[in-house]
């Protein structure tokens, strides 16, 4: 046999040993710290657990920030897994004799033992202390601060990092949208499309958003981005919206959804808001402000209660930065869902504003108006 035979030989003898001996072990190595180090056992898992505990209340609404995490530490493992396999083929090259193969396998699977027993050990803990995280943040106010605290102070500005605009269009949770969203003149069907998004984006307690790209080339179909969660009054995708994209996001069903000046400054034409049975399509202001610097965006909104069967117009002006009264001018609900199903991106303002006025009585009591008309009045600036 030559000499390249030989050492091919022994990479591939040593290697299968390993591969056999591997899962025995990580069994011994559990089952010696087990009987003989109970006290080591207990350590790590209270300190696995600990971890898991802190690691979900501060990244169980950071997807990025937990994401490029993740990532870091499956570098260094792998790193560590390549270094580890470089030392075995280099050991394995020149043991020519059984023994000598046995004595290199050994040596690999006694370190594979102490990691596989590692990982073994520690992840129940982690996992356990983790959904005791999930059950403990959802009844505490501090434990919720300081998840919050986290998604504004490292979550949002890691959303901002190059790439991940289009990572997120790929993201799990991403999804392509039906090609009758759009028709052959470019309409789009908005009613469907904010029915889609919120199925697929329900409430959970804080305000969740996604970008939807229409027409914009930079995206290669149309898409919705993942679902990006934030805070209970708050959310930031970290890009900016685009001309052939539209914007939509959640607001807690209390508050109804009715769009903030920061939400009117975000969006480049439609945005969506759903709060509970409620759904607001408003006409963005991104456009002007970047052309002319214009920072008081008017506010035209169309709230569509499906529930109800109603629909009603908001309009208000910025004055002494705060909101204009506004009185909700109810329009013609069947008008109002046509013109959704067939909206034109570059006239969202002039659509809701010609829907013609409702002429149905559609209020049996003065109560029936008050949830509309909480939506319709003034709201602090930045809500």
């Amino acid at each position: 046999m030559s000499d390249f035979g030989q050492h091919l030989e022994n990479e591939l003898s040593v290697t299968g040993k390993v591969i056999a001996g591997a899962p025995s072990a990580i069994w011994n190595e559990i089952s010696n710290d087990w009987q003989n180090d109970k006290g080591k056992l207990a350590e790590r898992g209270l300190i696995s657990a600990g971890i898991g505990f802190a690691a979900t209340v501060a990244l169980r609404r950071s997807p990025v920030v937990a994401g490029l995490i993740g990532t870091g530490l499956l570098a260094v493992q792998g790193i560590r897994g390549l270094v580890a396999t470089g030392q075995l083929f280099g050991d394995a090259w020149d043991a020519n004799t059984a023994a000598e193969r046995d004595a290199v396998a050994k040596s690999a699977d006694a370190g594979i033992g102490k990691e596989g027993a590692l990982w073994a050990e520690t992840l129940p803990g982690m996992i356990a202390g983790g959904g005791l995280a999930k059950y403990a943040a959802n009844r505490s106010a501090l434990l919720e601060s300081i998840g919050t605290k986290f998604t504004i102070g490292a979550e949002f500005p890691a959303r901002k990092l190059p790439g991940m605009e289009r990572l997120m269009y790929r993201a799990p949770g991403s999804f392509a949208l039906p090609e009758d969203i759009v028709a052959a003149d470019g309409r789009v069907d908005a009613l469907k499309l904010s029915d889609i998004l919120a199925e697929k984006t329900p409430w959970k307690g804080v305000e969740a958003a996604r970008s939807v790209n229409i027409s914009d080339a930079a995206v290669s179909q149309m898409r919705a981005t993942t679902a990006l969660p934030g805070t209970a009054e708050d959310v930031n995708l970290g890009f900016y919206d685009k001309p052939g994209r539209i914007l939509f996001h959640t607001h807690e069903p209390a508050w109804g959804p009715r769009p903030s000046k920061f939400d009117i400054e975000s969006t480049d034409s439609l945005g969506i808001i759903q709060s509970g049975e409620k759904t607001a399509f408003y006409s963005g202001h991104l456009r002007q402000l970047i052309s002319s610097g214009d920072r008081n965006p008017p506010l035209r909104a169309l709230i569509l209660d499906k529930g109800q069967q109603r629909a009603f117009v908001v309009d208000s002006l910025l004055k002494n930065d705060a909101w204009t009264d506004a009185v909700p001018k109810y329009v013609d609900y069947s008008k109002a869902t046509e013109m959704l199903k067939g909206l034109d991106l570059s006239k969202v303002s002039e659509s809701i504003g010609s829907l013609p006025a409702s002429t149905a009585d559609n209020f049996t009591n003065i109560a029936d108006l008050l949830p509309d008309l909480e939506i319709a009045m003034p709201r602090p600036l930045f809500r």
